[in-house]
């Protein structure tokens, strides 16, 4: 059954003709009832004489003198296109941005969504390994956290902080490995040996790259970002939630394997980004005293929970949303 309101123009102005052809019905009716030497006499031709004020003629299109031209135009057919509607005030108009008329899926549209959702993963990564490798970290490890393990060779946990912060600080700053060559016990003695330094130069190196990469991958995203929250139909919205999404799916991944079997993962890891020999060392160097298998497990732990955190988070504020049918 068809809904009574499908054509409310129409309506209208079928109610509008009937009233005028009462309107008229009733003025014929009054001017036939009065007597003729009442009646307003013609103006004589050439007298330039305007006619009495009263209903414009009807149009040579043949538009009925009641009807005006936009509700005739409407009648025709010839009408211009109607404005968007508020779908919860129809009176009202919705103001549609020049920028968003355009096609919501625009080559602006499609490259902006696929870099914002590639971004999202390394923005994530290197907040959690900031966050990870850092002093405050490293004292929960030392003095808060339950059960982490001595060093059986004598440091105390104020000494493995004070050396593990030389470590933090060269991955962080700009100084070369003669940083940590200069870190050196009471007695004089290096605290790091020359194969250490070279493996935390290569992990330097993998976390500036890191660094880099997600600084300027988030430079440009951001740039995406307001081109098309002004120009695009498609927003920010579709790019982080994919993004969020991706990265929830890798590093859920990624813990299930650390799960399954953490010394397989961690080898295959180190397999995968260090040259064979560089960084396997004895249990008596300052690496492994500082740094032991369950510092590791925990750090995992709190980067993976630091990323899951915000990418859930991305993920419910960006859900997609369905349109409501008007």
């Amino acid at each position: 059954m068809a809904d009574q309101n499908e054509n409310p123009n129409a309506d209208m102005l079928s109610r509008r003709m009937r009233s005028g052809r009462r309107r008229q019905e009733s003025d014929a009716e009054q001017t036939q009832a009065m007597d003729p030497a009442d009646l307003p006499s013609a103006p004589a031709a050439g007298s330039g004489a305007s006619p009495a004020s009263g209903p414009a003629p009807a149009a040579s299109s043949g538009r009925p003198s009641m009807i005006s031209e936009e509700e005739w135009a409407l009648i025709n057919g010839t009408a211009p296109a109607a404005e968007p509607r508020d779908p919860e005030d129809p009176v009202r108009a919705v103001e549609v941005p020049r920028g968003r008329q355009e096609s919501r899926w625009g080559a602006l549209g499609v490259i902006g969504t696929i870099w914002i959702a590639l971004t999202v993963p390394f923005v994530l990564a290197a907040v959690a390994v900031r966050a990870v490798a850092s002093p405050l970290f490293l004292r929960f490890e030392y003095f808060w956290r339950p059960g982490f393990p001595a060093d059986e060779y004598g440091w105390s946990a104020e000494e493995r902080q004070h050396y593990a912060s030389y470590v933090l600080g060269y991955l962080h700053n700009f100084d070369g490995s003669r940083y940590l060559a200069d870190v050196v016990l009471p007695s004089g003695q290096p605290v790091f040996l020359t194969e250490e330094i070279a493996h935390m130069q290569d992990v330097k190196f993998l976390i500036s790259l890191l660094y880099l990469i997600a600084i300027v991958m988030g430079v440009v995203a951001v740039i995406f970002m307001l081109l098309l929250s002004r120009s695009s139909a498609v927003g920010v919205r579709p790019g982080l939630f994919w993004g969020s999404l991706l990265t929830l799916l890798g590093f859920a991944a990624l813990g299930v394997l650390g799960a399954l079997d953490f010394d397989a993962f961690f080898t295959g890891f180190h397999q995968v980004f260090f040259d064979a020999g560089t960084w396997q060392f004895y249990v008596d160097d300052a690496l492994i005293r500082l740094f032991p298998q369950t510092f590791w497990v925990d750090a995992g732990i709190a980067a993976a929970a630091i990323v899951l955190i915000v990418a859930i988070t991305l993920l419910l504020l960006n859900l997609p949303r369905r349109r409501r049918r008007h």
